[in-house]
């Protein structure tokens, strides 16, 4: 039995959906998830099709559906592969002053924006926007949290704070059901100079992830904010963070096969030639080599662990260059093979300091 009873949009009596009026509606809505990239979401649609039409007897439309099926999924597994899925931006605003209606002042919301839509083009779509109904806009340029006490003229003015956020997870997590976002920022304790300065022996980062009321992708472009909660990690475990991203980059550039030259030699660069001083030496000789209040024996076998497995991973993406490259980037090869060799050289000097700590039970 495949009905479903409703009610008319009049208040007249229930009446029923037939089976195919809702295979229908299924398969429109599968054409807009695959429109929009969102294909776990076709893929389920299209498995509770094939469920219908198997329960129905309807061999021909389980074969369309499975083949279709096969398709979408085929689909997903080569933009995957050449990364070529468009990820969608997400955007934490909030709302404060008495000119915005009852239903949004004082309240946060997590928008969900196509790829094209930066900081900036968000920040005029929202002002262009509240301006018909409220007027001019004050934009509150900080990350802080936001004391609406002490805003200035809250009962005549209009403030709107918007920050990036990301999908706790990463980009895997933006096409599926996703509840938790981050926001990042550099922390420390004496102020921005710490962090002006890249001195990661101090910087901290603080993360504050918002819960949203319903999972997005939803209905509506936005979704509100039901609960935030605060973490600091310290210096530390922010350097090991920052090492285990560039791990994960590794990892992912290898991966591919076949593989993209260009954006394997930018990670290797990235990697083993680094412009700053927040490099693997520096790190390795601010938390691996020398004690430090706010380190166990346990944070330092874990950072020697990430340490080791980025030299490893490394070794091999500059290997995999080699064996791809034209004659015309033989001269970048070098110098890749020349700063990893030197790296390797001083992390490997470094890592059995961060051992003999160890063994200290430093």
């Amino acid at each position: 039995d495949y009905t479903c009873s409703r009610q008319d949009g009049d208040g007249g009596d229930g009446g029923a959906v037939s089976a195919s009026a809702v295979v229908e509606l299924v398969q429109e809505a599968t054409e807009l998830y695959k429109r929009a990239q969102l294909f776990e979401e076709a893929m389920a649609l299209l498995h509770l099709l094939a469920g219908v039409h198997r329960r129905a007897g309807n061999y021909t439309e389980l074969g369309k559906t499975l083949a279709e099926y096969a398709a979408v999924c085929k689909q997903l597994v080569e933009l995957t592969a050449k990364a070529d899925r468009v990820v969608p931006k997400y955007y934490r605003v909030g709302f404060y002053g008495a000119r915005f209606p009852r239903e949004l002042t004082a309240c946060e919301y997590i928008y969900r924006m196509p790829p094209v839509m930066t900081l900036g083009h968000f920040q005029d779509k929202l002002r262009e926007q509240f301006a018909k109904s409220v007027g001019d806009v004050e934009l509150l340029t900080s990350n802080k949290a936001v004391d609406a006490s002490k805003l200035a003229d809250l009962d005549t003015k209009a403030y709107i704070q918007i920050g990036a956020v990301k999908p706790v997870g990463g980009d895997a997590a933006s096409f599926g059901h996703v509840r938790d976002f981050v926001f990042e920022a550099a922390y420390a304790d004496e102020g921005k100079k710490a962090i002006q300065e890249d001195n990661f022996g101090e910087q901290k980062k603080r993360k504050i992830i918002f819960t949203v009321q319903h999972a997005l992708p939803f209905v509506t472009t936005r979704v509100s904010v039901v609960a935030y909660r605060e973490h600091i990690l310290t210096a530390c475990e922010n350097a090991m963070e920052m090492m285990h991203g560039r791990v994960l980059q590794l990892r992912k550039e290898l991966s591919f096969n076949p593989p993209r030259q260009n954006s394997l030699q930018q990670v290797i660069q990235g990697s083993v030639v680094p412009m700053v001083n927040s490099g693997p030496v520096e790190l390795c000789k601010i938390f691996i080599a020398q004690p430090r209040a706010d380190m166990t024996s346990a944070d330092r076998r874990r950072f020697i662990d990430i340490m080791s497995e980025f030299m490893r991973l490394a070794g091999f993406a500059i290997a995999l260059n080699k064996g791809i490259i034209s004659s015309k980037f033989i001269k970048l090869q070098t110098l890749f093979e020349t700063k990893y060799k030197a790296m390797r050289s001083e992390i490997n000097a470094l890592l059995e300091q961060g051992e003999e700590l160890i063994a200290q039970g430093k």
